[in-house]
């Protein structure tokens, strides 16, 4: 019978568990320390426990759906739309760049000229 390195074995052994289950645990537990750091008693301000229960989505909630939307769209900011890859606009006085559908035509009375 061939013996196994224990290198395998320890990696053995996290996979047997999960590895995502290990770490679901390990998180818990770090939250329980935390929780149990703090005081025993708790007040309507406790911001850490409003977080974390605003945080937890529930099945049966009729805005889960669109809070998942919002907080993708908050976190990643993607742009929709592609950006303007013409030729370099003139600039104007608050820094914006061109939409992406502008043809590159300046249809300017020369204001923004007089006022830079």
């Amino acid at each position: 019978k061939k013996e196994v390195p224990e290198e395998i074995k320890k990696k053995f052994e996290t996979w047997n568990r999960g590895v995502k289950q290990v770490q679901t645990s390990q998180q818990r537990l770090e939250d329980n320390l935390y929780e149990m750091s703090k005081p025993l008693t708790r007040t309507e301000q406790d911001e850490d426990r409003e977080a974390m229960l605003k945080e937890q989505e529930r099945e049966e909630d009729p805005m889960a759906e669109y809070m998942r939307k919002k907080k993708a769209k908050v976190k990643g900011k993607v742009s929709r739309f592609p950006r303007y890859t013409g030729p370099q606009p003139p600039p104007n006085r608050f820094n914006i760049w061109p939409g992406y559908r502008w043809d590159g035509v300046v249809r300017t009375t020369g204001f923004e000229n007089k006022l830079l």
